[in-house]
């Protein structure tokens, strides 16, 4: 019986490593007391539209940001400007965001967020690798 229960747990363990999407472009980064995720579907990112999410937690207790606004662009560069910007969609009140961004084409690009709240204004940058 032993073994039958611990073959059953690794059949259960290999089958649900399988599960989900394992490289799906993340990034994070910490903004005034918020921490911020991104994931972007697909991975990697193609030229056209693709999904971004966006989590917002606060810093220390990570209870997630709700009712602000946030939206994601992509540029070629720093000194380049987005793109176009989309606002994203509240998931929820879960601190989740999501939107499908238009990347024109292959190459590098630098995906951009931008948190507001009031007066609060807050942004962070991660390089993208869009595949041909």
């Amino acid at each position: 019986m032993r073994t039958f229960v611990n073959g059953l747990l690794l059949a259960l363990g290999v089958l649900m490593g399988g599960c989900g999407d394992r490289h799906n472009i993340a990034h994070s980064a910490k903004l005034d007391g918020i921490d911020l995720q991104v994931e972007i579907y697909p991975s990697p990112p193609t030229p056209g539209y693709n999904e971004f999410k966006v989590s917002l937690k606060k810093s220390g207790d990570w209870r997630p940001v709700d009712n602000v606004i946030v939206e994601m662009g992509v540029r070629k560069g720093p000194q380049d400007p987005v793109v176009a910007w989309s606002m994203g969609m509240q998931d929820g009140l879960l601190g989740i965001y999501r939107r499908a961004v238009e990347i024109p084409s292959s190459g590098h690009w630098e995906a951009v967020i931008r948190v507001r709240k009031g007066e609060m204004e807050q942004q962070a940058t991660f390089p993208l690798d869009v595949a041909p």
